[in-house]
């Protein structure tokens, strides 16, 4: 018996080195992998701001803040069984040059109550901006209970149509 154990033992220490030395799997997720020291967070660069200076970031910024909010909103208030949502606020050139459509998503554990939940998500976005760089491109928090995410782009992150939707001529 001593040699299957030998051998069982080898294979298990053949296993951990590699999963130690690999870098992480995607696992079929929309995003880029984060290096390690990003743990939970990770940010994609800032967008290019040739337009319009500081006035630009912030309004970036506040639209950012914005659909977040409204998504998870939606997600407790009006989703509170799936504790789910998807956002997208649908930017106009004239207004918001460089950040026509920006997309959102927020989910938390589906055994939370609807308060723990908002609880949850507001912490996180309460910090966002204190985590992630202002006129950052794209952000995810991904938690054990909660999870937020926004991204600057051509098309959504996810599958679907957005369940709200924020336009900036309305706002």
């Amino acid at each position: 018996m001593q040699p299957r154990c030998t051998l069982i033992h080898a294979v298990a220490v053949v296993a951990a080195a590699a999963a130690l030395l690999l870098p992480p799997l995607a696992a079929g997720q929309p995003w880029p992998t984060c290096d390690a020291s990003a743990g939970t967070r990770c940010s994609s660069a800032a967008p290019n701001d040739s337009t319009g200076g500081a006035g630009v970031v912030a309004a970036y910024d506040r639209a950012v803040t914005e659909l977040l909010a409204a998504t998870v909103r939606y997600a407790v208030e009006e989703n509170p069984a799936r504790l789910f949502a998807t956002g997208q606020r649908v930017g106009d050139d004239a207004r918001d040059p460089g950040f026509r459509n920006i997309y959102s998503m927020a989910q938390c554990s589906p055994d939370l109550p609807p308060a723990s939940c908002r609880r949850c998500l507001d912490g996180v976005l309460a910090r966002w901006w204190e985590v992630f760089p202002l006129n950052g491109e794209g952000a995810r928090v991904a938690g054990a209970r909660c999870y937020l995410r926004s991204e600057l782009g051509v098309g959504p992150f996810y599958t679907g149509a957005p369940m709200v939707v924020l336009r900036a001529d309305k706002v």
